[in-house]
C-alpha cells in the first residue's frame, strides 16, 4: 500500500496580552493562538482512505478537531484554529467511506512562542494489512535554511527515487545531464535547478554521500568577505542586515554582479559538513541551496581561527528550494553511505521574499570520525554538537 504525506503548519501565534474576556483577565498563554493547515497530497493516498480527522486534545481546554474528505479532488486541506500555546496531544485517524478507522496515530506536540518544532507521526493500519501514511507536521513560519550542496546530491547520473521512496544501487531513477543544469555551469550560475523547476510539489529522495565525502554543507559563519565593502580576506562572520545582504550575493539574489569573486570563495570559516545527526536536525525545514558541479573540499583545522573551513571555489549547477520531510538509513551501499533524504521540492518564485537562517549542525571530529551513517544519528564522536 502506498504511503502518504501529510504536511501540516502551524501559524506564529498572534499575541494580545491583557484581553477581557467578561469578567475574567485572560492571560498571556490563552491569548496566544494558532492555526493548525494541513494538507494531503491525493495521488498517494491508500485507495480506501475516504477522510482524515485531526484532534488536539489538552487538559483544561476543550477539544479542538476538524475533518477534511478526500473524495472527488486532488487535493484536500483541514485547518485548526485558535490552539493556544502549549502541550497538546495530536490524534490522527483515516477513514474509510464507511466512517470505519483505518489507520491510526497519536503524539504529544507543544506548541511554543516563535519557535519551530518537528514532530513526525506514522498511522498505522489498525487491523490487518500493511502499509502506512507518514505524518509530518510543521509547528511554526520557519526561515529557509542556507545549505550548499555538491555533485553526491546532484548530478549528472546521480541516484534519486523520483517518488520519494527509497533508493537502491539499481537507482530507481538517475538525474540526467539537462535535470541539474549540466551544460549551464558557471561561477555564477545561481538559475533554479530544472528538474525543481518542473516539478514543484513531487516529493523525491536525494543521496547524502559518505562519511568524509559529504553532499550537504552547513555554513555556519556568512563572512564579510562576500561583500564587496569589504577586504576579499575578511573573514569576520557577519550578523544582521550585513549578513543578509552577503547571503544574497552569494545565492545571485541581489544579480549576478554581486555573487563574490573565485578569491573571496576559498577557506570559508566553520562549513559543517552533514553526517545522520546533521541531515535529521533539517526534518522539517524549508531549505535554500547553492548546487555546485564538483566537490566540496573541507579542511578539518579544529583549534585553529578557521576551523572547519570549506573551498566554495568552483563552478555551480544552480540553486534548489525544498521542505525536507525525512532521514532514513541507507543499507544497500557501503558502511559508509549517509541516509537518504526525502523532500519536497517547493515553489521557487518567491524567493528571496523570506528571512534567512543558519543551521548549528554537530561539528564532526575529523573526515572519518564519527562514521554517523545510521538515523537518526547519533551524538558520539562528534568534536560539538553544535547546540
Amino acid at each position: 500500500m502506498k504511503n502518504t504525506l501529510f504536511s501540516l503548519l502551524l501559524v506564529v501565534p498572534l499575541i494580545s496580552l491583557g484581553c477581557a474576556d467578561g469578567d475574567r483577565l485572560v492571560s498571556p498563554e490563552e491569548a496566544m493562538s494558532g492555526a493548525v493547515l494541513l494538507t494531503m497530497d491525493l495521488e498517494r493516498a491508500p485507495a480506501s482512505v475516504a477522510s482524515v480527522e485531526a484532534r488536539l486534545t489538552r487538559s483544561g481546554f476543550d477539544p479542538i478537531f476538524s475533518e477534511m474528505s478526500l473524495v472527488g479532488s486532488s487535493t484536500a486541506e483541514l485547518t485548526l484554529d485558535d490552539i493556544p500555546v502549549g502541550d497538546w496531544h495530536l490524534e490522527v485517524e483515516a477513514k474509510n467511506e464507511d466512517d470505519v478507522v483505518q489507520y491510526a496515530g497519536e503524539a504529544d506536540v507543544t506548541i511554543l512562542e516563535d519557535t519551530v518544532t518537528d514532530v513526525s507521526l506514522v498511522l498505522y493500519p489498525v487491523s490487518g494489512g500493511t502499509g502506512g501514511i507518514h505524518l509530518v507536521v510543521n509547528w511554526g513560519e520557519g526561515s529557509a535554511l542556507f545549505l550548499v550542496l555538491d555533485e553526491d546530491v546532484l548530478d549528472n547520473g546521480r541516484h534519486f527515487n523520483s517518488q520519494g521512496g527509497g533508493i537502491i544501487p539499481d537507482g530507481p531513477d538517475f538525474f540526467s545531464a539537462s535535470d541539474v543544469n549540466d551544460g549551464q555551469a558557471s561561477e555564477t550560475q545561481r538559475d533554479v535547478l530544472d528538474y525543481f523547476r518542473s516539478n514543484v510539489g513531487r516529493t523525491i529522495t536525494l543521496m547524502a554521500g559518505q562519511t568524509g565525502d559529504e553532499g550537504w554543507f552547513a555554513p555556519n559563519c556568512i563572512p564579510a568577505r562576500w561583500n564587496d565593502d569589504f577586504d576579499a580576506e575578511d573573514n569576520t562572520c557577519l550578523s544582521g542586515t550585513e549578513e543578509d545582504t552577503a547571503l544574497r550575493n552569494y545565492t545571485g539574489l541581489n544579480g549576478g554582479g554581486a555573487i563574490p569573486t573565485q578569491e573571496r570563495l576559498d577557506k570559508i570559516p566553520d562549513v559543517r559538513p552533514l553526517r545522520a545527526l546533521g541531515l535529521n536536525r533539517l526534518i522539517g525545514s524549508t531549505v535554500h541551496a547553492v548546487v555546485y558541479d564538483s566537490d566540496i573540499g573541507i579542511n578539518y583545522d579544529l583549534g585553529e581561527p578557521l576551523g572547519v573551513n570549506g573551498n566554495l571555489q568552483g563552478e555551480t549547477l544552480g540553486v534548489v528550494i525544498f521542505r525536507v520531510n525525512g532521514v532514513r538509513t541507507l543499507s544497500d551501499f557501503s558502511s559508509s553511505t549517509l541516509p537518504e533524504v526525502q523532500v519536497t521540492i517547493l515553489d521557487a518564485s518567491g524567493i528571496g521574499d523570506g528571512a534567512w537562517s543558519l543551521l548549528t549542525a554537530p561539528l564532526p571530529a575529523s573526515s572519518s570520525v564519527p562514521n554517523d551513517r545510521v538515523a537518526p544519528g547519533s551524538p558520539d564522536g562528534y568534536f560539538s554538537l553544535g547546540q
